[in-house]
């Protein structure tokens, strides 16, 4: 059995380095939670001498992973947009005993593998680059407890290993193609019991003062045509005032929601500069209108509750660039801090999934200034 699960193992990240897109499957994926047989009819109650292990699943690569840290949990469902889905408790292990089962990590596939054989992992870690994460948990004894199958998909790349203590489970992956590998280890008998609730996965960003930042490459909204540019492209105007509508008014709007009347109205930024901001935020319930562009009207309005949008280009002031993109650009300053400085939303990111820093940092009024370049628009909540 080593050989076998050292050279499946290696095989799976050897094809996730050589590819990044899966093979088609041609095996079913192991089951999602609400694919599970039902939980025993035994009552589950605290124990002194298990533990749970959880279960997670990652919707992008089919891995699950397995872990008996809450905190773990916490974290992998607390990244934006998270793949990770939590899939519960899946079996009780023992708090301790003399059997540890080792956890190691392929940095370049992403690949976890789960055994208690310490010379595998020595291989893994000393021949093949994979990275030791210590126990992950521990096996009770063959005589004392309930058995953990391992299978395997001779199909699949990442995530090519499942484990289980159902047997219903098992079986009815062997029928759709996954390899059984026999016994893995062994949990406890006692029911599963945990009181650990999971915080739902963030969909939206923060910044620093709790407002809601979008970016203009979301996937969800990022392909969508803003007049005849995708969102991703020239949608930085709808997709700032779509943030300070939301941070003036308390709503939850995003991009894909203030669209269409951008659409059908004609307030796009490249038909009419600054009016198209002033159209979507009147429309979406702000007092707006055009302010003089200078640091101290501008912080009159911010002094005020309000938020201003600005917006310029690459100009002989920024011979290297702009302090946002190359290009023309909206941007909305949202607080002024004591200090004098500005914070501001910035929708644009080459990584659709990440937060632009500028979102957190303090700017300069003057740096924005030699940017600015159009009309400036003062929004208040009505």
């Amino acid at each position: 059995m080593k050989k076998v699960l050292i050279y499946s193992a290696v095989t799976a990240s050897l094809l996730a380095v050589a590819s990044p897109v899966l093979a088609a499957e041609t095996v079913a994926p192991a089951p999602t939670s609400s694919q599970l047989p039902a939980s025993p009819t035994a009552k589950a109650v605290k124990t002194n001498s298990s533990i749970p292990v959880y279960r997670l699943y990652n919707s992008r690569n089919q891995e699950h992973l397995y872990t008996t840290s809450t905190d773990e949990v916490s974290s992998l469902l607390s990244i934006y947009m998270s793949d990770w889905k939590y899939e519960g408790a899946s079996w009780m292990a023992p708090k301790s005993s003399a059997t540890a089962v080792f956890r190691v990590y392929n940095p370049k596939s992403g690949e976890h593998l789960y055994t208690k054989d310490a010379h595998e992992v020595s291989v893994l870690t000393s021949q093949y680059h994979w990275s030791s994460e210590g126990t992950a948990y521990y096996s009770e004894s063959a005589t004392a407890g309930r058995s953990n199958f391992r299978l395997y998909n001779p199909k699949a790349g990442i995530g090519a290993h499942f484990t289980t203590s159902s047997s219903y489970e098992r079986d009815q992956l062997m029928k759709t193609g996954w390899k059984y590998e026999g016994i893995a280890w062994y949990g406890t008998k006692d029911p599963v019991y945990t009181t650990y609730q999971p915080v739902p996965t963030p969909m939206f960003h923060k910044d620093s003062l709790g407002y809601t930042v979008f970016t203009q490459q979301d996937s969800r909204w990022g392909n969508l045509l803003y007049g005849g540019d995708p969102i991703w492209d020239g949608g930085c105007g709808l997709v700032s005032t779509t943030m300070a509508i939301n941070a003036l008014r308390k709503t939850n709007f995003t991009p894909a929601d203030t669209l269409p009347w951008a659409n059908a109205n004609g307030a796009i930024a490249w038909n009419d500069v600054g009016a198209s901001v002033l159209r979507i935020a009147q429309h979406f319930g702000l007092n707006a209108w055009y302010v003089s562009a200078d640091i101290a009207t501008i912080n009159r309005v911010l002094s005020q509750g309000g938020m201003v949008s600005v917006s310029g280009a690459t100009s002989p002031n920024y011979l290297n660039g702009s302090p946002f993109t190359s290009v023309g650009h909206y941007v909305v300053i949202k607080k002024l801090l004591p200090n004098g400085q500005w914070m501001i939303f910035d929708s644009n990111n080459s990584n659709g999934r990440e937060m632009n820093p500028n979102n957190n940092k303090a700017f300069d009024p003057n740096l924005i200034m030699r940017y600015q370049h159009y009309s400036a628009v003062a929004m208040y909540n009505k």
